[in-house]
């Protein structure tokens, strides 16, 4: 017995369909399956091939996806989680900021300006791996089964006809934020935040609904953000982290020895997502500059390059700001508990209230 869902592209019609009685430790199993964007590389170099062909490959062809990109689906990404909560999907790629509406602690790791390079983004999420884990059981009936990291957060902005752009430049402009804590460091900056979901940004940039936009290198070259906008503020505001997801009702659902191979491949799928997260890095900065650029088209942003005062004053910033508003979100002492002893060792930071 194959146990199968519909997808669609409309909203209305994204509800569970059931062929048959409920799975079976040992039957095939085909999962439904909400993917990276459909522009990103994670999606077009690593996700589709994984579902589309590994997983059956070392499954023996037990289990199989239909994976869509959830932008194809017609969803945001703010409603992921809980489509995979009540099951009509199984398994999800999700950006963490999604989420910290309903469990602040999930975005713990991916405080705005905490990790200056991906060596510390690892090792952060290496100490905050058990509280994620905790967190999307008891609240999302989810268990992770892969984490990656976006290429670094940086500021694109429009400052036609100018070549003497700073930092303070951003002060009383609206920035497109992708999240709270992300919307603390802005603030903090002297700028507003604005809140506009990522396939919205380059129209609202094109009607100056924004100014400027946060959003990944590699996003923004593979977005094209650089077609509407001038300058890459090149200060590393962090980086976003994403997890692949399962449902916790088809984890325990399926044999041990399928969650083992499932479990397996996805820490493989992982391991290359995450080596190749300081390619892409390296890559997207080049092509959305001078180039060289093995992409394609060069975006020729001119880069408006950190002082080591702007450095000293954004770490100020994460202090006041970003921390601060962090543990209040957090809300208990024992989340704050959680991240100091774990995030906060590894940055040599503090939260409090």
């Amino acid at each position: 017995m194959r146990r199968q869902y519909v997808l669609t592209a409309a909203m209305s019609l994204l509800l569970p369909c059931f062929a048959g009685a409920a799975m079976a430790a040992d039957d095939d199993v085909k999962f439904e399956v909400a993917a990276e964007l459909s522009a990103t590389s994670w999606y077009t170099e690593f996700q589709k091939p994984y579902f589309e062909k590994e997983l059956s490959k070392v499954s023996g062809g037990t289990m199989t996806a239909n994976a869509v990109p959830f932008d194809q689906l017609g969803l945001t990404g703010f409603e992921l989680m809980r489509l995979v909560k009540n099951g009509t999907i199984d398994i999800a790629s999700v950006t963490m900021n999604y989420v910290t509406q309903d469990s602040p602690a999930l975005n713990g790791g991916s405080l705005g300006g905490i990790t200056p390079d991906l060596e510390a983004f690892q090792k952060v999420y290496a100490a905050y791996r058990p509280v994620i884990e905790r967190e999307l059981a008891t609240k999302y009936n989810a268990k992770p089964l892969a984490l990656f990291a976006w290429p670094q957060n940086q500021i694109f902005c429009n400052f036609p006809g100018k070549s003497d752009v700073t930092l303070a430049g951003i002060k009383g402009k609206k920035i497109r934020s992708f999240a709270a804590t992300v919307s603390d460091l802005i603030e903090g900056l002297g700028a507003i935040p604005v809140t506009i979901p990522f396939a919205e940004v380059v129209p609202a940039l094109q009607r100056g609904t924004v100014d400027c936009t946060t959003t990944s290198t590699l996003g923004a070259y593979d977005q094209k953000i650089y077609e509407v906008v001038t300058h890459k503020i090149a200060l590393n505001i962090g980086y976003s982290a994403s997890f692949i997801v399962i449902n916790l009702n088809t984890w325990n659902k399926l044999s041990p020895q399928k969650q083992q191979i499932l479990a397996t491949s996805m820490a493989d799928l992982e391991k290359r997502m995450r080596e190749s997260t300081l390619r892409l890095e390296v890559e997207s900065q080049a092509c959305l500059t001078r180039g060289p650029c093995p992409k394609g088209k060069t975006g020729g942003l001119t880069e408006v390059v950190s002082t080591e005062a702007d450095i000293t004053r954004t770490r100020k910033i994460i202090e006041d700001y970003v921390l601060k508003r962090f543990a209040e979100r957090c809300g208990t002492q024992a989340c704050i508990d959680d991240w100091n002893s774990t995030v906060g060792t590894v940055v040599n930071l503090k939260a409090s209230k």
